[in-house]
């Protein structure tokens, strides 16, 4: 699994593999142990998660995948359209290339046997589609990337 945590300002890429009943945390070029037999407490707040261990707390922060890489882009964020919830696609009406009006209708997703239209919130170009039809994803994925229409 990997993610970026925001610790004192500073932006870090972890990757994490299971190690029995515990972790392997692999931060830059180091490796650490966490599990329950540190005497760690942890508390969770939304993306924010306080830890203290030995008399020292350290507050890291969460950064969803999908909105981090988004915001990091060239393009906006609102360019990336995600998934509102978990589903599965059954209609694609657009393909790469394909200029678009604000409220075309992008994908047809289904969720819970609810049929939802994700539509274009923007003029622009889709850029790629990210899902095939019968393809399932899960809450924020990315389903299709839009890119500003030349003029």
């Amino acid at each position: 699994m990997r993610a970026i945590f925001s610790i004192d300002e500073a932006e870090y890429p972890v990757f994490a593999t299971r190690e029995g009943h515990a972790y392997r945390v692999h931060v830059d070029d180091r490796s650490y142990r966490v599990g329950n037999d540190h005497g760690a407490l942890v508390a969770v707040d939304g993306d924010t998660i306080h830890v203290w261990l030995d008399g020292e707390t350290l507050t890291l922060r969460y950064h969803d995948p999908v909105a981090y890489h988004a915001s990091h882009a060239d393009g906006a964020a609102e360019d990336t359209i995600t998934a509102p919830m978990p589903g599965t696609v059954i209609a694609v009406n657009t393909k790469a290339g394909q200029a678009i009006a604000r409220g075309d209708t992008l994908l047809v997703i289904e969720s819970m046997k609810l049929e939802t239209a994700i539509k274009a919130p923007r003029d622009g170009v889709v850029e790629a589609v990210h899902v095939a039809v019968g393809e399932s994803f899960d809450r924020s994925a990315p389903l299709a990337t839009l890119v500003k229409a030349e003029a």
